[in-house]
């Protein structure tokens, strides 16, 4: 066969293989594109303005997914008296609003666990009811009290809002939090103080804003609510023990938020390949976490 007559007949074969190549290459190039929508498909709803989520609309999901942390350590008061049985309420009011909640309770409340979950289960929220400092947040190990987040994994924080029901940690590591992604934070900036004759005032107080957070409230509006639920409460307690009057004063004044005061505890999902198959302008609007 001549060298032309060749070069004909293996031009019908080159071209097969060049389209194979090249729809190999897009089919490649649409799962990359699929896996690095798929990593950046959490959103931050306040760093969108409104007008760019309105379109959206049909394709946006709520994410609520909440860990709980909740010590209940022998012979502490504060936790197996009052701050075990306040977050087991929130516990309640979680699962009863739909949330998909992991719950750290007692011994399972320990460094390596809070990390573990917390990154597996890439909460929107993260709940802590325990002591603090101002630059820690404590947990349950071997029922003894132990550090669980603080200045050395405060990463576990960022893209995720936080409360606690705890000492101090609005000093320090609240701030710090904010300063390195975290959504918004709130908790108390002095410490938070419990009157064992009045449990459930305290509770009721304590719990105000987390069940308001719950409900898909933004920070501000569970602190307003909770300062009002501080303030009936101390209406209430003030003519029977000015004691426990002015602790849940002391409480209310040392209530402090951190960051976005109109975050939600909820996140945001929107379905990127819904939306790069029939509307691929919208990847511009999503904001990695």
């Amino acid at each position: 066969m001549s060298e032309k007559m060749q070069s004909e007949v293996s031009k019908p074969v080159t071209k097969v293989v060049e389209m194979q190549t090249i729809k190999e290459d897009t089919l490649l190039k649409q799962k990359v594109e699929l896996e690095k929508l798929e990593i950046e498909k959490k959103l931050v709803l306040e760093h969108l303005p409104l007008e760019k989520l309105k379109p959206l609309w049909p394709r946006l999901i709520i994410s609520k997914k909440v860990v709980v942390i909740r010590s209940n350590v022998p012979n502490d008061a504060y936790t197996n008296q009052f701050s075990h049985a306040a977050a087991t309420k929130v516990l309640a009011k979680a699962i009863s609003a739909g949330w998909s909640v992991t719950d750290l309770d007692g011994n399972d409340a320990n460094r390596t666990n809070v990390e573990t979950k917390i990154g597996s289960a890439d909460p929107d929220f993260i709940v802590h009811y325990d002591h603090g400092s101002a630059y820690a947040l404590y947990g349950q190990d071997n029922n003894t009290i132990k550090p669980v987040l603080d200045t050395s994994n405060v990463s576990l924080f960022n893209g995720k809002a936080t409360s606690t029901v705890s000492c101090e940690s609005a000093l320090g590591l609240g701030p710090l939090a904010v300063s390195t992604g975290a959504k918004a934070y709130i908790g108390y900036d002095e410490l938070h103080w419990v009157h064992l004759w009045y449990i459930d005032d305290f509770i009721e107080a304590a719990n105000a804003a987390n069940y308001a957070l719950l409900e898909g409230k933004t920070y501000e509006e569970a602190y307003e609510l909770a300062i009002k639920k501080h303030n009936e409460i101390y209406d209430k307690l003030i003519n029977i023990d000015t004691q426990a009057a002015a602790l849940i004063l002391h409480n209310r004044d040392h209530l402090q938020i951190i960051g976005n005061r109109f975050a939600t505890a909820t996140g945001i999902i929107i379905d990127l390949k819904r939306c790069m198959l029939r509307r691929p302008c919208c990847r511009r609007w999503v904001v990695p976490r």
